[in-house]
């Protein structure tokens, strides 16, 4: 989805036009060991868009995020059990393929393949997008339990906490008055 993409791009531009003070936080980490956190606060940010009304008027939103999140399940089922070495990228792809809703990440393309390819080269990717999205939901209930969360107060966090690992985000602004 293209809010995906925008939000990646503006993790890029803070971190270049406005790094963090700390020097450790101020470059992106080794080997993305912030995917949980750029992959997963983007995999929550489709949703909470979508509560807060970006997609009225499209009737097939609601659809289309729900999907997408399906998939995202399925993906990160089949890295696991590559990893673990039970399935082959074969199984994986053939499972992600079936436990996709709709049948919208068919067998004969080429993207399922592809896709359990990337998970099977970078360990956790796959799962950092759902493992990302609940740390997400867990945050957010968190920062909420006085009140209403406003949606600044939540970005403006996750800005200034810099690309770190979704639990060290977590952690940071749970504690946080």
């Amino acid at each position: 989805m293209k809010l995906r993409t925008l939000w990646h791009f503006m993790d890029i531009e803070m971190l270049t036009r406005r790094p963090p003070v700390d020097p450790v936080r101020a470059r992106p980490a080794l080997y993305n060991i912030f995917a949980t956190r750029t992959e997963g606060f983007t995999t929550a940010l489709e949703e909470l868009m979508m509560h807060a009304g970006l997609f009225e008027g499209r009737p097939r939103s609601r659809e289309l995020v729900y999907v997408m999140l399906g998939q995202r399940a399925a993906r990160a089922l089949g890295d696991l059990h590559m990893h673990d070495n039970t399935w082959t990228l074969e199984q994986a792809s053939e499972f992600t393929s079936k436990a996709t809703p709709r049948g919208w990440l068919r067998l004969d393309g080429r993207t399922v393949r592809g896709e359990q390819l990337l998970w099977l080269r970078r360990p956790s990717y796959g799962t950092a997008y759902i493992v990302g999205k609940a740390m997400t939901d867990e945050l957010i209930a968190t920062m909420s339990k006085n009140g209403p969360l406003p949606m600044k107060a939540l970005l403006d966090g996750l800005n200034r906490t810099g690309l770190l690992p979704m639990s060290l985000v977590v952690q940071e602004l749970a504690a946080a008055p």
